[in-house]
């Protein structure tokens, strides 16, 4: 809030199921509360992945070793639902959701 860390935790530790990858709903709802604030109230919201990054790397990589259609099916599967982020958050704020999604490389966000 205002350039500080008010609140952060791990969905899995909500969850208690280890390694759970999926929409971070309680977490979300853990952060809000411990801020005192609604995700109305949210300006930014940052997502561990940017499918820009490193995209040249990428594409080498992907005309030298060939990818299975499996894994470039699972890979166009995993971007959609990272483009349907922003209907989870209007559905989790009861449509007062205008937050701005900002990509962030995967690497650099576990850093931060």
């Amino acid at each position: 809030m205002d350039g500080k860390l008010v609140a952060a935790i791990e969905e899995e530790r909500c969850r208690r199921l280890k390694h759970w990858s999926g929409f971070p709903a309680s977490a979300i709802r853990y952060c809000l509360a411990e801020a005192g604030v609604s995700l109305g109230d949210v300006d930014y919201v940052a997502i561990n992945q940017d499918s820009r990054a490193h995209w040249w790397r990428k594409v080498a990589y992907a005309m030298v070793h060939r990818p299975s259609w499996r894994l470039v099916l699972d890979r166009i599967r995993n971007r959609q639902k990272r483009l349907s982020v922003s209907a989870q958050l209007a559905r989790l704020a009861d449509g007062t959701f205008r937050a701005k999604l900002i990509p962030v490389e995967h690497h650099l966000a576990h850093l931060a």
